[in-house]
């Protein structure tokens, strides 16, 4: 008969789960505070015999195993925890009677499959060691084990964070590459290693992913420079290097970026460090846009408003003299019945009405261009024929300042298809422009035909020239030469815009080229011919 668990914390003998007809086989002594002990364990505490049968177990044995400690003592332990090294098989069970060939059991901690009363699955660290004497008989084993179900449980909660975190980080990584910023990343204080998004790097000229810091110091010829009011910043970490110091916020800081091709960027850098929790600064991020087009339009809007702000002074200035020469005429006519006075007030009244008008007429011109209301009455015309009437119209201009027009025209038609008013305004306008340019008694050469399939017509006079780098300027709406209030044959700076819009209207084209101040310069006109007429 076996003795009641109750009996074993009063210093009994354990004894062996087998009897005999002479009753209880022992074991030997186990001490009486050892069942005890096993209670207050958190793990499962099984012991056998050295048969495999139960002889003790604690309370979280009989909770892990679903069996009542009264149930379990003296059946065999393959019974009471049916435990598998893999997911559980039919008739594949193994307990402490073939430990030796299948090893559920191990002297070190194992992880198994262990099948509760009810057919429940857990998973269990299990560890079994053996009790022998001197001799090396075992006489009993000990059989731990842990649940590793909240283990489990917390492991696949990480597992799921890693993922989450891991979606996250992609997320967050195409982010960075598909913005349209430029993003700059330093993980210690120093700045010693820059990373870098996509649109940085090509902001940098440097590979995406490459380490912004390395490939700058590596290279033999810098991807890149970096310019502060025309100074350079070395080393061109030095922005961030200052946020991650704390020796001055970093917002609103523009900077070039000049990179090895010789291309040029202006840039808006914000930075901020990046503080641990105690507040100290652990690296930076800096995020940099590229002004680059914005900066430019504020340049165009510039430039804009001061053309315009020169246009509405010289307009002015335009519109004085004329008017005062009218005022002067006008009392001239009021105070004398001379016939002589007369006749010359009426030519200065005609002159400077033509010269009013043909202001207002480029003015109007100029608004039409703008609003894209310039039509063409095209028809086939006769170049020689606009070239002739367009010198006869600035002879007058150009005799008054003492300057000589030669005109070279072949004696055979050149024929294009243009809109005969348009195209006489144009050479009148490059006329006009060049007797405005050139010194007095200098000397203006038109010169029209046609050239190969073309119809080409040039101007050249031996007046100031024109700056290299001004050259495509002059084209542009309101630019105006070099000129003061003091020099009123400026014009309002509409002729050359209006003569090449026209042109290219007509499917042609107008260049300008000079060697320089007082050098002189050439406007060349070339229109598409309706005939091969070669001189």
């Amino acid at each position: 008969m076996i003795p009641p668990p109750d009996a074993y914390t009063h210093g009994a003998e354990i004894p062996s789960a087998r009897e005999t007809s002479a009753g209880p086989i022992p074991v030997g002594g186990i001490p009486a505070w050892l069942p005890a002990l096993l209670a207050t364990l958190s793990e499962a505490v099984v012991i056998t015999d050295e048969a495999g049968d139960v002889i003790l177990l604690n309370r979280a044995a009989t909770e892990l195993s679903g069996w009542a400690r009264h149930e379990a003592i003296g059946h065999p332990i393959a019974e009471i925890l049916e435990v598998h090294g893999h997911a559980p098989e039919p008739g594949k069970s193994c307990g402490l009677e073939h430990c030796d060939q299948c090893r559920p059991f191990s002297p070190s901690p194992t992880e198994r499959v262990l099948i509760r009363r009810g057919g429940h699955r857990l998973k269990v660290e299990a560890t079994c060691t053996p009790v022998a004497d001197d001799r090396g008989v075992v006489s009993a084993r000990v059989i731990v084990l842990r649940d590793l179900s909240e283990r489990v449980q917390r492991l696949e909660e990480i597992g799921q964070l890693n993922l989450q975190l891991t979606r996250r980080v992609r997320q967050l990584q195409t982010v960075l590459d598909t913005a349209p910023v430029g993003i700059l990343v330093a993980e210690d204080s120093e700045c010693l290693s820059v990373t870098c998004n996509r649109a940085m790097a090509e902001m940098l000229g440097i590979e995406p992913g490459e380490d912004v810091v390395r490939a700058y110091e590596r290279a033999e010829v810098p991807p890149f420079r970096i310019f502060r009011h025309g100074i350079e910043v070395d080393p061109p970490g030095a922005p961030l290097l200052r946020a991650a110091r704390e020796e001055g916020d970093v917002l609103g800081e523009i900077y070039q970026v000049v990179r090895a091709d010789g291309s040029c960027l202006s840039t808006l850098l914000n930075a901020m460090p990046v503080r641990d929790e105690a507040g100290t600064p652990q690296g930076v991020v800096g995020v940099v846009v590229d002004i680059t087009a914005l900066q430019e339009a504020k340049d165009a809007l510039a430039l804009a408003n001061r053309r315009k702000d020169e246009f509405l002074a010289m307009l002015g200035h335009e519109l004085r003299n004329p008017l005062g020469a009218i005022a002067s005429a006008a009392g001239l006519l009021r105070a004398s019945l001379d016939p002589a006075d007369r006749e010359w007030a009426t030519d200065v009244l005609d002159r400077q009405t033509n010269h009013l008008t043909r202001l207002v007429d480029d003015l109007l011109d100029a608004s039409r261009l703008t609003l894209g209301k310039v039509s063409l009455q095209r028809t086939e015309v006769d170049v020689v024929e606009c070239v002739m009437k367009a010198a006869q119209a600035v002879r007058p201009l150009v005799e008054e300042r003492g300057q000589t027009l030669e005109v070279i025209a072949p004696p055979r038609p050149s024929p294009v298809f243009a809109d005969p008013v348009r195209l006489e305004q144009v050479i009148v306008n490059l006329l006009s422009n060049a007797s405005k340019f050139t010194p007095e008694r200098g000397k203006i050469r038109l010169h029209g035909g046609a050239v190969g399939r073309d119809i080409v017509i040039s101007i050249r006079d031996n007046g100031v020239g024109i700056p290299p780098d001004r050259i495509d300027a002059m084209f542009e709406l309101f630019a105006q030469g070099e000129r003061t209030l003091a020099r009123s044959d400026g014009g309002l700076g509409i002729g050359l815009t209006l003569a090449k819009t026209l042109i290219e209207m007509h499917g042609g084209g107008l260049d300008a080229r000079s060697d320089g101040p007082g050098q002189g310069s050439e406007f060349t006109v070339r229109l598409p011919g309706l005939d091969r007429t070669e001189f």
